[in-house]
Formats: structure tokens, sequence, C-alpha cells
């Protein structure tokens, strides 16, 4: 008689089980809600700063017009 006991196979687990999986969807959900948080306020700093941006650029170049005329007419 054969030994029963040395025919019984192994089970390995393989994968994640459910409880692992929800946990790292959790983790990356929340990393998510983070980073959506960091971008909105960035975007809304932006579209706040925009106008002022504007502002600098045309008096940048309202000066560099004026340097440009001043140089025509002194020589």
């Amino acid at each position: 008689m054969k030994n029963l006991s040395s025919k019984v196979k192994q089970t390995t687990s393989a994968g994640f089980s459910l409880v692992e999986l929800i946990i790292a969807m959790m983790i990356v959900l929340v990393m998510l809600a983070i980073l959506s948080t960091v971008l909105i306020g960035t975007n809304h700093q932006l579209e706040t700063q925009r106008p002022r941006l504007e502002a600098v650029n045309n008096a940048q170049t309202a000066v560099d017009t004026i340097v440009r005329l001043i140089r025509m007419a002194s020589s």
C-alpha cells in the first residue's frame, strides 16, 4: 500500500487575496485624491494670476517699444 499523504498536493496561492486588492485600491484612491486636490489648487492659482501675468507681459512689451523708439530717435 502506498502512503496517501505523499500524494496530497500542496496548494499555493499565486495571486493576491481580495482583501489585499481592496487595500491596494484604497491606497491608490487616496493618492489620486491628494494629487487631484493639488492639481485643482494649482489650476486655481494659475487662473487668478493670469491677468497679472498678462499685465506684466504688456508692460514689458511697452517698455521694449519705448526703448526701441528712443534708440531710433537718437540715431
